[in-house]
């Protein structure tokens, strides 16, 4: 099995972000804090400010499983399988997560059934109206459904090796999407005021559980499909409109990736422009937001970020209104394309996979199971965080009643992390048994026993005969996926020595932009790089230069948050309110 560890990599983290910010949201007594804040460490503001950012990273599973998926129907349709058994494989997989998704946010995530049953009441009907929620994974379905056809027609006689092609019509899908959002949004809010965040009156629904994307019980089938619709393009808090661009995105560094691969001499020029030309777009964000706050007399935090209870919902910016959601929304895709093409040019354009392999095991740990974790996560958390509560005076069921300060929070988040560790380490020694992914994994190796299954033992053990019993289908081997999983280097490592002597030559590009978007991080990990190097090719003045900018910027982000350790708006004379 040949993988792509950026990819892997990024899935573990991604789904990190999501449980963080959950139980983050969960837990945090916001109002409190925010009435605060002036007078906090301005780091603490930072801090703060970080947390809502790669909170919103839940929204990079629409573009790293894109991304995935055109590597998948490419090296398909480079064996030879025709381009309409692609697109059938695909869509039919996307529809099955589109199932599975309903389910989840129905069913068994905590604001769904399943969760009634321990905090109550108990509520059946939110089996069919929890469902319609427009979340990361719904969105990343119906994206899969939408690219299996667009990508497999495009790539109708020998069309998947026209690569600037197929760019530029993804870059013009992209663009299309953002323009088209605003107005779609306009047109059902106009059907249906205050769509999607706003509250049912009281005598339409006196429980005051619904939002007005949701449905009403006893309404007419069709009404329920027209919801449903609705929620796609619309709904909180992923809708296709816009995040379809997302996938779009993902698709295009696929590309990019095979057309690098592709050439003789495998040179990473493209990816540098992708990320280039994502910091533009991030640069873009930024002055939209402030164009936003001088022109309309609005705050940074009614604009630029949303620093409320629904931190990863950008339908909620200014209720959807007046193209307030753009500026976040830019500098989150500027943030997460950056991520991607650099991990990809710092690891497999370099030969390192298989020495990132082992660092990034614990990342990868979480992504194996990602979709159980995703559903289950707050029931894992459960345990740490009730004891936690106990032991602080409240109920051990505290669910999200925003009770805690942020040091408590974050004390409470950190146990919570090494608890849901345990589990999975536990966990992969019977296979994930139980998990939706060895659910899905059963059922696919009973209805389609020919088909690849990218994690069950099946591709493990398809070289034996003998028949194993049914419930054992499913199961994965996270020994084989954590250990021995052939990464896939686009350089190998002396080829990497060959064509980019100096990994200082790399540093000296990246350190400055990248420190701005992850501080003492970059500068730290290019210290390290830059220092390798120096012990294996010896000093040199690349090399020394490398060095000395990466200590320079590291030492002046030290100080310089130290110095934000200090002192507060409130002593600076700002406020953010």
């Amino acid at each position: 099995m040949r993988r792509y560890i950026t990819i892997d990599f990024l899935r573990g983290f991604g789904i990190m972000c999501v449980c963080f910010i959950h139980l983050f949201t969960d837990l945090l007594d916001e109002e409190s804090l925010e009435s605060q804040l002036n007078d906090y460490p301005i780091i603490l503001v930072i801090i703060l400010l970080f947390i809502v950012y790669f909170g919103c990273w839940g929204s990079m599973f629409v573009m790293i499983s894109a991304t995935g998926n055109i590597f998948s129907m490419q090296r398909n349709l480079e064996k030879g399988n025709d381009w309409k058994s692609v697109m059938k494989r695909q869509v039919l997989f996307g529809f099955l997560l589109l199932m599975i998704a309903l389910i989840v946010e129905g069913t068994l995530q905590k604001y769904g059934f399943l969760g009634t049953l321990i905090w109550g009441p108990v509520d059946f009907t939110r089996i069919i109206w929890h469902s319609y929620v427009m979340s990361p994974l719904m969105c990343l379905s119906v994206c899969m459904i939408i690219n299996g056809i667009i990508y497999p027609v495009l790539c109708r006689n020998n069309g998947h090796l026209k690569f600037n092609r197929n760019i530029l019509i993804f870059i013009g899908l992209s663009i299309i999407i953002l323009i088209a959002t605003q107005p779609i949004w306009n047109s059902i809010r106009s059907l249906i005021p205050g769509y999607p965040t706003a509250d049912y009156s009281s005598n339409l629904d006196p429980t005051g559980n619904k939002y007005i994307s949701q449905p009403l019980m006893g309404w007419p089938i069709t009404k329920y499909f027209e919801y449903f619709i609705f929620l796609i393009v619309a709904g909180q808090n992923t809708p296709i409109f816009p995040y379809l661009s997302y996938a779009f995105v993902g698709n295009i560094i696929a590309i990019v990736i095979f057309k690098a691969e592709k050439k003789e001499q495998k040179k990473t020029s493209d990816l540098f422009k992708s990320a280039i030309i994502a910091g533009f777009i991030g640069v873009i964000g930024i002055l939209i937001a402030i164009f936003f706050m001088v022109t309309q007399d609005v705050g940074p935090f009614d604009v630029l970020i949303p620093l409320d209870n629904d931190y990863d919902d950008i339908t909620a910016l200014s209720n959807g209104l007046y193209l307030h959601w753009l500026p976040w929304f830019l500098m989150v895709l500027a943030g997460q394309i950056i991520a991607i093409t650099m991990l990809f040019r710092l690891l497999e354009f370099r030969g390192a996979s298989n020495t990132f392999a082992k660092y990034s095991r614990p990342f990868r740990r979480f992504g194996i199971p990602a979709l159980s974790i995703y559903t289950f996560q707050r029931f894992f958390a459960l345990i740490p965080i009730g004891l936690i509560s106990l032991s602080l005076g409240n109920e051990f069921l505290v669910g999200d009643s925003d009770l805690y300060d942020f040091g408590t929070t974050m004390f409470i988040i950190a146990v919570s992390f090494v608890f849901i560790y345990l589990i999975l380490l536990v966990w992969e020694k019977t296979g994930y048994f139980g998990s939706l992914e060895w659910a899905i994994g059963t059922i696919a190796s009973i209805l389609a026993p020919k088909m690849p299954k990218a994690k069950s033992l099946l591709i493990l053990d398809n070289d034996k005969e003998e028949k194993r019993p049914w419930y054992t289908l499913g199961m994965m081997d996270a020994d084989f996926l954590l250990n021995q999983i052939e990464w896939i280097d686009l350089l190998e490592e002396k080829t990497t020595k060959e064509i980019f002597p100096h990994d200082s030559r790399l540093v000296l590009k990246v350190i400055l932009p990248l420190s701005l978007l992850y501080p003492l991080l970059c500068p730290m990990i290019c210290y390290s790089l830059a220092k390798k190097e120096k012990g294996k090719l010896g000093k040199n003045r690349i090399n020394l230069r490398a060095i000395q900018i990466s200590s320079f910027i590291l030492i002046c982000q030290i100080i310089f948050t130290i110095g934000l350790s200090i002192f507060s708006l409130s002593d600076l004379g700002l406020n953010l309110f």
